[in-house]
């Protein structure tokens, strides 16, 4: 899930003059979610996932918080009847002195693997780099920091600070499907995808992204770890899992750790488990709120692990 809200000082500008806001809102200003189910006590310590980033007006008085939350899939809670409240204590503003030297931002930034060695490699070349530029610039180390600026990655002789903004944004989640493609799956039709003793399998794919449900007889799911899906095998994480358009465009699919799992008094095993569109087949380092919808009249097909879910 997605969200998008403003807070307006019409008073005064929400920094101060000369600085620009950090988009990123993260644990480091001491912001932080609750969640309460069923009316009950709100609590920091389950829930969900979420990403946060903000932007500020040209004038200065209107900040944008954009934030992703995705709904915890361990917790034992219904995904329905909950409420979710963020606490912002305070934004963290910048100034530029005078930037020594930027490089681009990827879109996405993925976990690519490197070895030790290559890893220490490029991180002695970073410090090097740095280290020419502060020489060049006739500044020190304490002085210069690592921004985001306009787009850019960009090291700079400059001051990072907090600016206290304590307010709390409340919401319910109500979120449903008006639009899907439904298909019933099997061991048999989806063997990479679908345990064999899954029963009432079932993919829903939305503009969202893809929805597998099932239930299966505690007896088959005895001596699996808690953190396993039972009903269902994970994505793999190797470009087997993706949508392809009909203009040829693929977009990849990558579990979210959103979803369900539960069981009756009578045993039965439900789960359900959310795959979320990325363009990258690995999965990304977090650069935000990025989610991707598609219009899923145009989608060719949907395969899962190699499975095919869903041809047009």
């Amino acid at each position: 899930m997605n969200g998008r809200w403003h807070r307006s000082l019409n008073s005064s500008p929400i920094i101060d003059e000369g600085y620009y806001v950090d988009n990123a809102l993260s644990m480091l200003t001491a912001n932080t979610f609750e969640f309460s189910f069923d009316g009950g006590q709100q609590s920091r310590s389950e829930g969900a996932f979420t990403r946060s980033r903000c932007s500020l007006s040209d004038d200065g008085r209107i900040l944008d918080i954009y934030t992703d939350y995705t709904r915890s899939s361990r917790t034992g809670n219904s995904l329905k009847d909950f409420r979710v409240t963020y606490h912002n204590n305070a934004v963290m503003e910048y100034r530029i002195d005078k930037v020594l030297y930027s490089e681009d931002v990827h879109e996405v930034q993925t976990g690519e693997e490197l070895s030790e060695q290559e890893l220490s490699d490029r991180y002695v070349k970073q410090l090097e780099k740095e280290e020419k530029a502060r020489r060049e610039n006739g500044v020190t180390e304490d002085e210069c920091l690592w921004l985001e600026h306009e787009g850019k990655s960009v090291y700079a002789k400059g001051e990072r600070k907090m600016f206290e903004l304590p307010f709390d944004i409340s919401f319910d989640i109500s979120q449903s499907i008006t639009q899907s493609i439904d298909r019933k799956i099997s061991a048999d039709s989806a063997p990479n995808t679908v345990r064999e003793y899954t029963k009432n399998a079932e993919a829903i794919i939305s503009p969202m992204g893809v929805y597998f449900s099932g239930d299966c007889d505690a007896e088959d799911i005895a001596g699996k770890e808690d953190a396993e899906d039972k009903c269902f095998v994970t994505p793999r994480i190797d470009g087997s899992s993706k949508v392809v358009m009909e203009d040829g465009t693929v977009y990849y699919l990558l579990s979210n750790l959103g979803g369900e799992r539960r069981s009756d008094d009578s045993g039965t095993y439900y789960e359900t488990i959310h795959l979320d569109y990325s363009p990258t087949a690995e999965m990304q380092l977090d650069r935000g709120c990025s989610r991707i919808m598609i219009d899923i009249d145009k989608a060719q097909s949907v395969i899962v692990n190699s499975d095919t879910i869903y041809q047009k």
